[in-house]
């Protein structure tokens, strides 16, 4: 079992190195120290962290310049104009030595660490393109490794090899596909991660069994969420067809997701769930010294809770809607709603805990899933109650904020936050067909559905223009910005200024949860909502906080989690109350 390592644990590499005979190897020794507080094991493992930094001598000089190149950014705040000219030369020399060994036929285990750690980089950097030719570089290297029982540098080697699979899910191309069901595997093999959508199966590479071992660490419990990833981010960039099954039909691309993330979340075991770590009772000196465990910690609550967020985001649900020509089921709707509103409200809290422990996170993954989230907020930034537009515009904000510390290491997360406040601007309130009034029962909104998609597609959102990377095309195969543009049709699904897909055409206007006369005890109020009078002005009686009050409320255990939480009972009342509102 793997348990919190003291601060003393994690610092004991700082007391391996020989004292620097020179300049260089102390330079040497410095980079090796800032990969392993800043990168290893978060979640990615390449190298032994018990040999490393002894080991740093004797490596390949392609590895020592992507290490140098990856490092230099950090810690945060350190970056300077000058940095990030070395940093981009760095790399560039690095790239150049790789491609000569794969080339030139001299691939050793250093050429594919040194093709992850590139991946990573220029990912990182904005660089969708030269990233996904390392990794699929690396993939299919690992390809044609024949099986061995070489000890020489076996556990690196396995590291390395688990690595390019994790990085192929977290950021490796996906295949297009109107549904995932028809890439799944079967049944037999549904536990494997290199045959998830998309990813070939290498008979080179360990298979990613999602096993049971009770020797589990946190790492390989952050890795395993990746594959699940993979898939949602399938979902999210894929068109619907017009006979694609709606979101709850067994059959359907939401559910064959939604099955997966369970299968996945039942093997994670207790001991790395937040109940047993308290994130927000650590101290700031404490998560900073065990780096190794918390930023995996949160990696694996981020990307576990953004998987449904993101399946049950109103602008995705209304697009596999869309020919949809019967009525949403009622429980179907109040399903949706409270996942995403459990989902967006952890992502909340741990931001909190992330900005009050002044904890740094580089993370461009878990940058994402802040923009998810904060699209969310933005749609219910326009709503007409004003206590749930409020929050919203809260929310949003909190999202930006960490989009903005974040983005002063990496250019891609720069890129999410330029597009998010893109998105933003791009909002105009407009007047219905045929009325000439601007009232707040009559107003709605517009915004750039197409931004907003590519927002939601992870290798897109990180580019400066939010969309596909033509960097490394010459004319002969570029496109036209606007041949790309699958914009058509898709403003039917803007759902701006209504509570989740409550404004969608298929919801019905006047929906009873419960029977006539059924007594019904009213929710209680947290401590920071409304009061009853309040909501009385809202003109929702006492019935307690809407369902949208909730969702921006959180469900995080910062203050009175005896009223934060609400029983099945209360959630029912809630969604009767919110379908039968006036519009």
């Amino acid at each position: 079992m793997q348990s919190i390592p003291s601060s003393s644990q994690t610092s004991a590499y700082t007391r391996q190195s020989r004292s620097p005979s020179s300049a260089a190897e102390a330079q040497l020794m410095d980079t090796g120290r800032r990969y392993l507080l800043w990168f290893h094991a978060q979640p990615i493992t390449l190298f032994a962290e018990e040999t490393f930094l002894h080991s740093l001598a004797s490596r390949d000089p392609e590895l020592i310049l992507s290490l140098q190149a990856l490092v230099l950014r950090c810690p945060p705040g350190s970056l300077t104009n000058q940095i990030k000219q070395q940093v981009d030369d760095l790399a560039r020399s690095a790239r150049r030595m790789v491609m000569e060994r794969v080339t030139e036929g001299r691939v050793e285990l250093s050429t594919l660490q040194s093709l992850c750690l590139l991946s990573m980089f220029d990912f990182a950097t904005g660089n969708i393109m030269q990233s996904g030719l390392s990794i699929t570089t690396a993939s299919h290297l690992a390809h044609s490794i024949p099986p061995t029982n070489n000890p020489n540098n076996a556990q690196e080697r396995n590291y390395c090899l688990r690595t390019i699979i994790v990085l192929q899910h977290l950021q490796g191309c996906i295949m297009p596909a109107p549904r995932l069901m028809g890439a799944l595997p079967g049944s037999s093999s549904t536990n494997s991660g290199s045959h998830v959508l998309g990813l070939t199966a290498y008979c080179g590479i360990p298979e990613y069994n999602l096993d049971d071992n009770p020797d589990k660490n946190i790492s390989t419990v952050a890795s395993d969420f990746c594959v699940v990833w993979r898939m949602v981010r399938v979902y999210a960039s894929s068109k619907v067809s017009p006979d694609a099954p709606p979101p709850w039909d067994s059959r359907s691309d939401y559910s064959m997701v939604l099955q997966s993330h369970h299968d996945i979340d039942c093997r994670a075991p207790q001991r790395f769930r937040f109940a047993t770590n308290r994130i927000d009772q650590q101290s700031p000196e404490s998560l900073q010294a065990q780096r190794q465990y918390w930023i995996p910690f949160l990696f694996s609550q981020f990307v576990h809770e953004t998987i449904p967020c993101l399946l049950n985001h109103p602008f995705l649900l209304s697009m596999r809607l869309r020919h949809f020509r019967h009525t949403i089921p009622v429980h179907f709707i109040q399903q949706s709603f409270e996942s995403m509103n459990r989902t967006a409200g952890w992502i909340i809290f741990f931001l909190d805990v992330i900005e009050k422990k002044s904890l740094p996170v580089m993370d461009p993954v878990m940058a994402h899933c802040v923009v998810i989230v904060a699209t969310i907020h933005l749609q219910h930034s326009f709503v007409h109650d004003q206590v749930l537009r409020s929050r919203a515009k809260s929310g949003f904000e909190k999202c930006m904020n960490f989009l903005r510390k974040t983005g002063a290491v990496w250019p891609s997360v720069a890129n999410m936050a330029s597009n998010l406040r893109r998105l933003q601007d791009s909002v105009v309130m407009k007047s219905p067909p045929d009325r000439g009034d601007n009232t707040s029962q009559n107003r709605s909104f517009s915004i750039n559905t197409q931004l907003l998609w590519d927002l939601l597609v992870y290798d897109r959102a990180c580019r400066p223009d939010a969309g596909w990377d033509q960097s490394m095309f010459g004319a002969t195969l570029r496109s036209d910005a606007r041949e790309l543009s699958t914009e058509t049709g898709a403003a039917e699904f803007d759902l701006v200024g209504s509570a989740g897909i409550s404004g969608h055409k298929a919801v019905p206007n006047d929906v009873g949860v419960y029977a006539p006369n059924d007594d019904i005890a009213p929710v209680s109020i947290a401590e920071q909502a409304p009061t009853s009078s309040h909501l009385v002005g809202q003109g929702l009686g006492d019935m307690g906080p809407s369902f949208e009050d909730i969702f921006f409320e959180g469900v995080g255990p910062f203050g009175d989690q005896s009223n934060r939480f609400i029983e099945a009972n209360d959630y029912g009342r809630a969604i009767d109350d919110w379908l039968n509102l006036e519009n």
